[in-house]
């Protein structure tokens, strides 16, 4: 989507005109369904200790069986019994303790299960890390952001990389930043994106088609081998979907040039040939924020010469600004999407924390948070995470903006406030990933030694002590098979 210029002159939107956004783009956003009512209750899931074996069935007829591409309870009063039901059977797996001494099982020896880390990518931006304007607004920034996000992403929109034909010290430098201060926390990377049609460079003037098509397929590859082992997953190629419009052609002359002329779908294999040259292992995205049926059909074009995807996952936007999704919407754009048997990542997602009014295309009263929306903002985070959650095909949710300091469109769609001070949303979201959706467990080992339950899939730390006070401790993965350790 869109995001911050990475030059010289610091962080500012490179898009705050809503005049400016294409009429079906528009009219895209504005097709969502009508608003649920605000009395949502806050969710809480159970993530005790449960027998392995106890939760398939029970997970597989509440919630599972679908009529069309609707969940079932998706858009009924018990929605929330179905998302928890699909949420225990797709996000946990058994996780099985064996402890024993001298060879014999150990009864009734302390367990103390602790997740330290989610397999999902709960993620961010990062495009204000350190540029908030004072050292304690970046300090509470940063402390915010490593406290829940185990996901970020970072700028490499070409026009403000490479803001000088072959410059792209400050670009890199910064980001080179961003990936230091991510890996120290053992935050994941994403850059995004390498190819858009809506900025070409403003040095592209002087540059013929062809040099300047090669220089767009060098910002591909260079990029990401530059950042090889500090990025491991790209936003390849944004939007382009709808990217034959008015106002592409003024703002991204050129770019829109190669993609009529070469074909759209050339245009995107040699963006995603470049990349893979660079570095084999990352994941791959195709970015859009068209919802329909037209987005499946160019995904189904974006096949290489065996007849496989191109792209390793599916990334769908997801900026609710006048209207927030319905569970049946929401459900609706995952099965569409799934069908592709790719992951889906929501790659930006908004919810406003203003209920005054937002126009696509005009005028935008929405832009100073108030604590009516902030609460409106909290609970429909709160569902819409949830259902997202709760389908086995999203692997990553990724918020947009962190902040509403230089937020896109000048709104109100931050965790935090402009002066870094976090709302009821930011809270939301910290109990769901850090206590509903994580497994935190003191359990004892039965008369065989074993302790048992299913458990959020991720990384774990596991403890046990032993009679004569001996603690042994072992690290390890939960994945969807489940895993067994012994002490």
């Amino acid at each position: 989507m869109v995001g911050p210029f990475l030059g010289e002159g610091g962080v500012a939107p490179i898009f705050d005109d809503v005049k400016k956004l294409p009429t079906r783009r528009a009219a895209c956003i504005l097709s969502g369904v009508k608003l649920l009512p605000l009395a949502l209750t806050f969710l809480v899931l159970a993530s005790g200790a449960t027998p392995i074996f106890a939760a398939t069935d029970a997970a597989s007829t509440l919630g599972e069986k679908k009529r069309g591409n609707k969940a079932p309870g998706a858009v009924e009063g018990d929605w929330r019994a179905g998302a928890q039901a699909r949420i225990e059977k797709h996000r946990k797996a058994p996780l099985r303790v064996v402890v024993t001494q001298n060879g014999r099982p150990v009864p009734g020896v302390q367990v103390q299960i602790d997740q330290t880390r989610s397999e999902f990518l709960f993620g961010c931006n990062i495009f204000k890390l350190n540029q908030c304007g004072s050292r304690e607004r970046d300090a509470a920034y940063a402390k915010y952001f490593a406290d829940i996000f185990n996901f970020a992403t970072a700028g490499f929109y070409w026009s403000s990389y490479e803001p000088r034909k072959g410059d792209t010290k400050s670009g890199r430098n910064r980001n080179e930043q961003i990936a230091k201060w991510c890996a120290e926390r053992g935050i994941r990377l994403k850059g995004h994106t390498l190819f858009w049609n809506y900025y070409d460079p403003a040095w592209a003037k002087g540059v013929d088609d062809a040099e300047l098509y090669s220089r767009q397929l060098q910002h591909c590859k260079n990029s990401v081998e530059q950042f090889s082992g500090k990025i491991s997953v790209w936003d390849v190629v944004n939007e382009t979907t709808e990217w034959d419009t008015e106002d592409r052609h003024n703002r991204s002359p050129r770019a829109t040039r190669f993609l009529r002329e070469k074909g759209v779908a050339n245009v995107i294999k040699d963006c995603f040939a470049a990349a893979r040259s660079a570095d084999g292992k990352a994941l791959m995205l195709v970015n859009d924020y068209e919802k329909t049926e037209a987005f499946a059909k160019r995904l189904e074009e974006l096949v290489g010469p065996d007849g496989k995807p191109i792209y390793d996952a599916i990334g769908m936007q997801s900026h609710m600004h006048d209207k927030v999704w319905s569970n049946e919407q929401i459900w609706e754009i995952c099965e569409r999407l799934a069908r592709f048997k790719k992951p889906i990542h929501f790659t930006e997602l908004t919810i406003l924390s203003s209920l005054g009014k937002f126009v696509w295309l005009g005028r935008n009263d929405a832009k100073k948070t108030t604590p009516e929306g902030e609460a409106w903002q909290s609970e429909q985070l709160e569902r819409v995470y949830t259902m997202l959650f709760s389908h086995p095909s999203v692997e990553a949710i990724t918020w947009w903006d962190f902040t509403d300091l230089d937020a896109w469109m000048g709104c109100c769609g931050g965790l935090l406030r402009s002066d870094m001070t976090p709302k009821p949303a930011y809270e939301t979201l910290r109990k769901l990933i850090t206590n509903t959706w994580a497994t935190h467990k003191t359990l004892r080992t039965n008369a065989m030694g074993v302790a048992e339950l299913r458990a959020f899939r991720g990384d774990y730390t596991v403890r046990a002590t032993l009679p004569d006070g001996k603690v042994i401790e072992r690290k390890l993965s939960l994945g969807k098979t489940g895993a067994e350790v012994r002490l």
